[in-house]
């Protein structure tokens, strides 16, 4: 048996979330030789949309990370499995403004 050992978790919490989740694994790892550490945490990223794109609707949220949250401004466009050829124009414009 190793004399010692470490793992890692990747925890997405929602947004709206107000759980210390490093207190609850403490609490649950109730051991003297247990460390919890956060080793990055990145605030949720509002969904709004700039008045330049209210063409697009309305915005929403995403239960996935996204590297808008380094980001000052940003607009994500992600189509899901299937997309309308109504939206697919509407990128095309997106991208005209760029």
């Amino acid at each position: 048996m190793p004399d010692r050992a470490s793992a890692f978790f990747d925890l997405k919490p929602s947004p709206n979330g107000k759980n210390d989740y490093s207190q609850i694994f403490n609490q649950v790892l109730n051991q003297k030789n247990v460390k919890v550490e956060v080793l990055m945490s990145v605030p949720a990223v509002s969904f709004s949309i700039p008045k330049e794109f209210e063409f697009l609707g309305e915005g929403q949220g995403v239960k996935y990370f996204t590297e808008l949250s380094f980001c000052k401004n940003g607009l994500v466009l992600g189509p899901d499995e299937k997309i309308k050829k109504t939206e697919l124009e509407k990128a095309v414009d997106v991208v005209k403004y760029f």
